[in-house]
């Protein structure tokens, strides 16, 4: 299983090579299309500015080309949002003409109709199903192979049985992605009506309590907090000691039944964190699965890892449980 982090500044490009990660995926939104469109119109779901998020202007992405030709790394450009205008789809698809322009050949598509616009006009890239999709289902079979989809992100709320179950119905010449580390959000992309931008906060961190818990709960949801609350105070992945592996979202121990899933790349959730925190996840990833590697059963390899890559605990903010 290869390595795909999220990508939020140019600079970050050579570090997260050079940490161990395989791939990377970012999002680009020209100042042209933020001023005409604004934040109620996404180009990608990530309207951030304040930030390092994307790509903000095409020189930048044309360095990125260059950087990706020279550490021969590939870099994913994400289109994720659910729907656009009509008169949208000729825009989005002079954005991908531009993309491919400087060097880059794979985008992350949530919207359906954006894929048939993009097989229509024959525009010269692959498509990367999004996590921001919604359901994946076997049904969805005969769909993704008239599309020529390179490759399935299952969204964070599929369970390894059904990605398992999904990808048995699908053609073997399909790669297959799941969130590995972070931002496991209690919202479907699909179905959440947050907007992420720099004027508002995200709905998804918006502090909340559903109903009355037992006093064992309570002292174990106390406990979490506490973690998330050392985590935050130190500079993230500068103090080692404090630093917390996936605090936000983990899915390490499940590693050994990806795998029996035929997953073959695993998600790094990152862009707008901390570089330091983004180089400590992709290490640790690429250390659990040289643990995998040689570990000859689940149980043997999750003890290792447990030892090994949360001595201290970890956040038991479980992707898969």
């Amino acid at each position: 299983m290869k390595i795909t982090a999220g990508l939020g500044s140019v600079d970050d490009y050579p570090l997260f090579a050079e940490a161990g990660a395989d791939e990377c995926f970012c999002g680009y939104v020209p100042f042209s299309w933020a001023e005409k469109y604004g934040i109620l119109n996404p180009l990608n779901r990530r309207e951030v500015r304040a930030y390092n998020v994307q790509i903000g202007s095409y020189e930048e992405l044309r360095i990125l080309g260059s950087m990706r030709q020279e550490y021969q790394m590939p870099v994913a450009l994400t289109f994720n949002a659910l729907s656009y205008t009509p008169e949208q789809y000729p825009v989005v698809g002079e954005i991908m003409e531009q993309c491919c322009r400087a060097g880059f050949d794979t985008m992350i598509v949530a919207d359906p109709a954006l894929m048939v616009y993009v097989r229509q006009q024959g525009l010269p890239c692959q498509i990367h199903l999004s996590g921001e999709f919604g359901e994946v289902n076997s049904q969805m079979a005969e769909f993704l192979e008239e599309m020529k989809i390179r490759r399935v992100i299952f969204h964070r709320k599929n369970t390894t049985e059904e990605m398992k179950s999904c990808i048995s119905h699908l053609k073997q010449n399909i790669e297959y992605e799941a969130f590995v580390l972070n931002e496991q959000c209690h919202f479907s992309g699909a179905f959440c009506n947050s907007l992420h931008c720099d004027e508002l906060g995200h709905l998804c961190q918006t502090p909340y309590r559903l109903g009355p818990i037992r006093q064992k709960e309570s002292r174990e949801l106390e406990a979490m907090l506490q973690k998330l609350r050392t985590v935050e105070q130190a500079e993230p992945g500068l103090d080692v000691e404090n630093f917390l592996t996936g605090v936000s979202g983990c899915g390490l121990c499940a590693l050994f039944e990806l795998r029996e899933s035929k997953i073959t790349h695993l998600k790094v959730v990152g862009r707008g964190n901390h570089t330091e925190s983004m180089l400590q996840d992709i290490r640790q990833v690429k250390r659990a699965l040289e643990m995998l590697e040689t570990a000859g059963t689940k149980e043997e390899f999750q003890k290792q890892m447990k030892a090994e890559v949360f001595p201290g605990g970890c956040s038991g903010n479980c992707y898969y449980r």
